[in-house]
């Protein structure tokens, strides 16, 4: 679980880009009709930390973006 990936590495949350520029950057991405569900930091198999940010929609459409957390690159949409 995290846990462990915890203890094998420290993440250093403030190299961390802020929630808020994740969260921008994903709406920006989605478009003007979305609004964030929920956001959270996930370490990926790769080791890197990623912001997954879920987004609805007016019409109940949703979208995840997931954003590099060290560099805010979007690296996933759908």
């Amino acid at each position: 679980g995290l846990g462990d990936v915890y203890k094998r590495q420290t993440l250093n949350l403030s190299k961390l880009i802020k929630p808020e520029v994740a969260v921008a950057g994903a709406l920006k991405k989605a478009g003007d009709t979305f609004q964030v569900a929920e956001w959270e930091v996930e370490i990926e198999k790769d080791g890197h930390p990623y912001y997954e940010v879920e987004m609805i929609d007016d019409g109940g459409r949703d979208m995840k973006v997931t954003t590099e957390a060290l560099t805010g690159k979007i690296v996933y949409a759908k």
